[in-house]
């Protein structure tokens, strides 16, 4: 027992390590969501693509779906910018359409699963993501945000800084500040959270430990690995090598899909993100939903 007591206390050194160098390689995507999003508060044509967007919204759900992968922002980077739009009084289908896209598919991680794996599962994850997105955004649409949204940090602060030369002067540029401090307070206790669960869960829950589970019939080994993708994935680059091992080992590429779907959509810090924007017992139900819609389309890859 005495024996074992370093071993712990190095796993635990590594998860600090491993958490505090993923909170600082996520740093410069939420200052930069932080500071776009103050930028864009700013400008006066934001009111008139707000206008746009409530008439249009389900052009603007379109659009903001493959906007959201084709974001170089990091969900963390995403959550302050959407924030500011809501708070702006933008329509907010097209604002969560915009921030489940770019939270499942980067151009990174679509090149990164091409290199990694193959140009066909890049393809199919990238259909994927739009596909899902495009009908969360129009489910969105049709039911009543109110009960979901955690409105009162939405509502937090409705101020904006009058578009006139006193807003670019000394007491707007204090007033943009601390609206920005402000908001990385807010996102950052989220961010800690999250990087230090999935640092957890990259120490202590060893990557050979998932062969056996996979080999199972197709069903069984893309229900498996759905559900695994929650707590399991932890980084994108990181899964692909995982993933394309599996493959080679012959994993179903339909339980592959659904592990990528569920666990890049649905991994411990894009899911802390989400719960600066949606009430917890909602975030169950988005995780739910992702899981059936990741188990249905690895079935229909998989005997394709």
């Amino acid at each position: 027992m005495i024996l074992a007591i370093p071993d712990i206390t190095e796993q635990f050194l590594l998860v600090f390590h491993i958490s505090g160098k993923t909170l600082l390689g996520l740093l410069p995507y939420i200052l930069a969501g932080i500071v776009l999003g103050e930028i864009l508060r700013n400008l006066s044509w934001l009111d008139k693509l707000n206008h746009w967007c409530h008439k249009t919204t389900l052009l603007s759900i379109l659009i903001a779906a493959m906007l959201g992968v084709i974001s170089p922002l990091c969900t963390y980077g995403t959550v302050p910018l959407v924030l500011m739009l809501a708070r702006k009084g933008f329509p907010l289908p097209p604002l969560l359409t915009f921030l489940i896209s770019s939270s499942s598919l980067n151009p990174q991680l679509f090149f990164v699963t091409w290199g990694g794996i193959d140009i066909e599962l890049a393809l199919v994850r990238l259909g994927t993501v739009l596909l899902f997105s495009l009908l969360a955004g129009m489910l969105l649409n049709i039911i009543p945000l109110n009960s979901i949204l955690a409105t009162e940090r939405i509502e937090g602060d409705q101020q904006v800084t009058p578009h006139n030369g006193h807003a670019t002067g000394k007491i707007g540029f204090k007033r943009s500040l601390r609206g920005m401090w402000k908001e990385l307070k807010y996102i950052g206790w989220y961010m800690i959270i999250g990087c230090l669960l999935g640092a957890v869960i990259e120490v202590f829950v060893p990557g050979d430990w998932l062969y056996g589970l996979f080999k199972s019939r197709p069903l069984g080994s893309i229900m498996i690995a759905a559900i695994l993708g929650v707590p399991v994935y932890v980084c994108g680059g990181g899964a692909i090598p995982l993933v394309n091992s599996l493959l080679t080992k012959g994993l179903n590429p339909g339980a592959a899909l659904a592990f990528l779907t569920v666990g890049q959509t649905v991994r411990i810090t894009p899911l802390f993100a989400l719960a600066a924007l949606v009430r917890v017992k909602y975030i169950l139900v988005y995780i739910v939903t992702v899981l059936l819609f990741a188990v249905l389309i690895g079935l229909i890859y998989s005997t394709t």
